[in-house]
């Protein structure tokens, strides 16, 4: 699970699992993406509405992927 802090003006996650190369941010309805490499953190600015990441020490070229996501419904398959 992902650390989560809150403050006033700030949300910050910090990835702490094994698939540290993905996150859904909801406040903003994002799937944040990376093809290769890991996300360290998350900070997400309430007042500004900017978002910044931090990227893990050792990073290859970055092909970073964005996708807002709206209407998102899960369904149950399960018959």
């Amino acid at each position: 699970m992902p650390h989560r802090f809150f403050t006033q003006q700030e949300i910050l996650v910090e990835l702490t699992t094994a698939a540290k190369s993905r996150i859904y941010f909801e406040p903003k309805k994002l799937w944040i993406t990376l093809e290769a490499g890991s996300i360290e953190k998350l900070v997400y600015n309430k007042s500004s509405g900017k978002l910044k990441l931090s990227l893990g020490k050792k990073q290859p070229p970055l092909r970073l992927f964005i996708c807002a996501v709206q209407n998102l419904r899960i369904w149950n398959m399960i018959k």
